[in-house]
């Protein structure tokens, strides 16, 4: 089955190539030389994988044939469709340092602690020389501590939820606690004034 499908895909490809370039004077046809030239083996590799996901009988052998690397900038891909989605309620985040609009995209989030827990964030412009910590704690530094209610930690001093708007390029650590929860930020409603 798959034979048949890559054979057709394959005439699919080189057909709406072709007909084009037949077709077109000396000056076009370079053009479509180009273009032809520039699609990567990746790109069709991925195209093909998209198209056999759908089917009943697929396999792995294509992802295993990918190397480590690959496969990473393909999942950051796949984190990142799924994050821009907004089609979930809410997304927990490890302990870890990750960078905005690479691990987690810019935008406006509500944070909270997972239920009965505490966690510690920071958030922050640049890294020191260790690529963990931030490099300068007073100037576009955040940081928060926040505790579920029914978390042993739970006091006036720390806050359920904060809604933070975070800036590509920007730094987000989790710390001192397992995971953080990102929730789409809900505006609250406007204030209506009347004479």
């Amino acid at each position: 089955m798959k034979k048949v499908i890559t054979f057709v895909l394959t005439f699919v490809l080189l057909v709406s190539f072709v007909i084009p370039f037949a077709s077109a004077d000396e000056s076009n046809q370079r053009k479509w030389r180009k273009k032809f030239i520039s699609i990567t083996r990746d790109e069709i590799m991925d195209a093909y994988l998209a198209f056999l996901s759908v089917l009943d009988d697929y396999d792995d052998s294509y992802l295993s044939s990918l190397s480590y690397d690959r496969l990473v900038e393909l999942k950051e891909q796949i984190n990142l469709s799924i994050w821009n989605s907004k089609k979930w309620k809410s997304i927990e985040v490890p302990a870890g340092v990750y960078i905005v609009g690479r691990d987690i995209p810019a935008g406006h989030w509500t944070l909270k602690a997972p239920v009965g827990e505490y966690v510690s964030i920071e958030y922050f412009q640049s890294v020191d020389e260790t690529g963990k910590r931030p490099a300068d704690v007073f100037t576009n530094y955040y940081s928060e501590v926040l505790a579920d209610e029914s978390s042993a930690f739970a006091s006036s001093f720390y806050v359920r939820e904060i809604d933070l708007e975070m800036k590509e390029g920007f730094y987000l650590t989790v710390i001192n606690g397992r995971t953080v929860i990102f929730e789409p930020f809900i505006s609250k409603p406007a204030f209506s004034f009347f004479d």
